[in-house]
Order: structure tokens, then C-alpha cells, then sequence
């Protein structure tokens, strides 16, 4: 019997990803990294979306996973606050889930300013963010070389809280405006 269970073990050691394993291995600082597309970021993110109890606000620069935006909607029915806000020009191509969110009642708005919206975070239940490169599509978890830190530092949540508060209600306006196209050097 002994045998038997070692060697069950042994065989879900060598099936489940490392991603599975490792996404619970927080830092000393409360941080998770990962990395696409070994690390599985989009089942990850989609474990996170479900189990959200209260909350979720995503900022996000190109959307088109359709197991995301239906976790999105499976959390609204559940009771979820969700609200994302989007890049208006990205919400405007071909595979974008802007359209299904909006019908199926998620509340989402769009960037209109200059420039990209070019965020991927989102806070879940104030109590953690998913920020990285990770966009929330097919080829971010398939293809690209991509990552996302999973935080759940409160200093840093604020901060992402309030940036998203700003976005949200209208108040964030890009007034960088640089001394010349050549240099990062700001007025």
C-alpha cells in the first residue's frame, strides 16, 4: 500500500505543472511571479476571477480571451462587482470581448484620451493584483513571452485601487508633456 501511494504521488508530481505548484510560492514581500507560457497565467488569472468574492476592477490594454470574459460574467451572476475599463481602440477590433462584457452586464468603460491605455492589472476583493505584461488573450498564454506578479501587499493595492478609481470615475488625465520627441525629460 505504501508503494502504491508513493508512486500515485510520483505520477501527479510529473502531471500537474510546475505552474500548479509554484503559484502558491509567495515571496517574502507577498509577490507571485509568472511567467507565459509556461507558468499557465491565464488559468491562474481565471482561478483568481473565480474565486473573487466581492470585487473586481480590470484595467486593461487588449482583451480577447473568451474564458476570461465569461469568468468576468459568471462573476457578475454570482454577485461579483466587476468594472473594467479599456483602451477605446482596442476595444474596437475584430475579437475584442468589449462587446460581449457590455451585453452581458458588465459595466465597462473607455480610455478616449491620447495615447494607449496600455495597463493590464486588475484588483480582486481589495485583498490582491494581477499586474504584468499579460494581456488578457489567446496568444499571451499561448504564444507570447509574457508575465504577471500576483501582489497582495495592502500598500500596493492601494495604490492600484486608487489608479483605477481614477480611470473609472473620469479624473486621470495624461498631462505628461516632454521637452522633446528625443529625450524623457519632462516640464
Amino acid at each position: 500500500m505504501y508503494l502504491k501511494i508513493i508512486l500515485l504521488t510520483a505520477i501527479c508530481l510529473a502531471v500537474i505543472p510546475a505552474s500548479r505548484l509554484a503559484a502558491d510560492d509567495r515571496s517574502a514581500d507577498g509577490i507571485v511571479v509568472l511567467f507565459s507560457p509556461k507558468d499557465e497565467c491565464g488559468r491562474i488569472i481565471l482561478d483568481k476571477i473565480n474565486a473573487a468574492q466581492k470585487s473586481i476592477d480590470l484595467a486593461i490594454y487588449h482583451f480577447t480571451s473568451r474564458s476570461l470574459s465569461q469568468a468576468l460574467v459568471s462573476a457578475v451572476r454570482r454577485g461579483v462587482k466587476v468594472r473594467v475599463f479599456m483602451d477605446g481602440e482596442s476595444a474596437k477590433e475584430r475579437y475584442s470581448k468589449y462587446d460581449f462584457l457590455h451585453k452581458n452586464g458588465v459595466p465597462v468603460k473607455l480610455e478616449s484620451g491620447e495615447g494607449l491605455m496600455h495597463n493590464k492589472f486588475c484588483v480582486i476583493d481589495n485583498a490582491l493584483v494581477v499586474s504584468g505584461s499579460y494581456n488578457w488573450t489567446t496568444s499571451a498564454d499561448l504564444r507570447n513571452d509574457e508575465n504577471i506578479l500576483i501582489i497582495d501587499s495592502k500598500d500596493v493595492i492601494r495604490k492600484y485601487r486608487l489608479q483605477f478609481e481614477k480611470y473609472w470615475q473620469g479624473l486621470y488625465k495624461d498631462e505628461a508633456h516632454y521637452l522633446n520627441k528625443y529625450t524623457l525629460e519632462k516640464r
